[in-house]
């Protein structure tokens, strides 16, 4: 019953009827306290319960990390090439999975004398400016977990 619950990039927990929490569901149906049959008075021939005890799943976004490289292109034979094949690390954000991304570093700080620019984000679309592909971007949905543990870093950030 737990696997019907995963959804990459979100961890989850359930509570009972009782307000109890429980890491799994499998752990919330195995709690005695509250998995048993009840005693509401229900309707004599009516064929459903005037009180049913109830779960509730909640997720929680996973944390995502998103990364902001330079890299220097010059013009040789006719195409341009990267001079620095890696990129140089200019910021970092992190948030959680679907949210926005929010990076220190503006379009006033990315220009350089002598050069133009244009930002690829991590769709792989190349926007003319930063703002438009942070706006067109949010956190992925990584699943970031080690086993069945919330990890407290992103395994595939963008």
């Amino acid at each position: 019953m737990d696997a019907s619950l995963v959804r990459s990039g979100y961890s989850y927990y359930v509570t009972d009827q009782k307000g109890s929490s429980y890491a799994t569901m499998s752990s919330a149906a195995a709690a005695t306290s509250v998995n048993v049959w009840d005693s509401t008075s229900n309707s004599a021939g009516v064929q459903s319960d005037g009180a049913p005890q109830s779960w509730t799943v909640k997720y929680v976004p996973d944390y995502q990390g998103a990364y902001l490289y330079t890299r220097d292109y010059s013009y040789v034979n006719g195409s341009y090439s990267a001079t620095r094949s890696s990129g140089t690390y200019k910021d970092a954000a992190g948030g959680r999975t679907g949210g926005a991304i929010n990076f220190g570093t503006t379009d006033s700080n990315l220009p350089k004398s002598g050069y133009t620019y244009t930002v690829t984000g991590p769709d792989n679309i190349t926007y003319s400016n930063l703002s438009s592909a942070v706006a067109a971007n949010s956190f992925d949905n990584t699943d970031n977990k080690i086993g069945s543990a919330q990890a407290s870093s992103d395994t595939s950030y963008q």
